[in-house]
């Protein structure tokens, strides 16, 4: 029985404390629940805005002179294939054979070593790499001119 005295009395001391921490949390909810409704109305006002942003001649009635320089990039009307691009394995390649005797030789020599420096003028060649360019030849417009002579005999003149 004494302790239900004890606690009662140490709860009367606090009672007021306790109802002073329950205005102050009232209070504070309170204040939240009034921050909660203006955060959604300025989430709502950041929407729309954005749309706006986001408005072109596409998109709405506005002229497409009111777009601006920078043009948004074209999208590929193409569905996405199951294959990568470019050739693909398997395929038969078409490549062009090195011809034996070719129409011009172009040899590339080095002039100096890439590890010392020194002078490859008189060194002798190891091994030589071909490859072979090929180049369709200068397209040039053949001028053919007609003269269509008079001429009258004698007694014509």
């Amino acid at each position: 029985m004494l302790v239900i005295w004890v606690v009662l009395a140490v709860l009367s001391d606090s009672l007021p404390f306790v109802v002073e921490l329950l205005e102050r949390l009232a209070r504070l909810e309170a204040a939240l629940a009034e921050r909660d409704a203006r955060i959604e109305v300025l989430t709502r006002r950041v929407a729309e805005l954005e749309a706006l942003l986001r408005r072109d001649s596409r998109t709405s009635s506005k002229s497409p002179s009111s777009d601006g320089p920078v043009k948004p990039p074209p999208r590929s009307r193409r569905l996405p294939a199951d294959r990568p691009p470019g050739k693909q394995p398997g395929d038969a390649g078409f490549t062009l054979r090195q011809v034996e005797v070719p129409d011009e030789v172009v040899r590339h020599r080095p002039a100096a070593c890439r590890c010392c420096g020194r002078s490859l003028r008189r060194a002798p060649v190891t091994s030589m790499e071909t490859r072979q360019v090929f180049d369709l030849p200068e397209v040039r417009l053949h001028v053919v001119e007609h003269r269509l002579e008079h001429r009258a005999a004698g007694a014509a003149r």
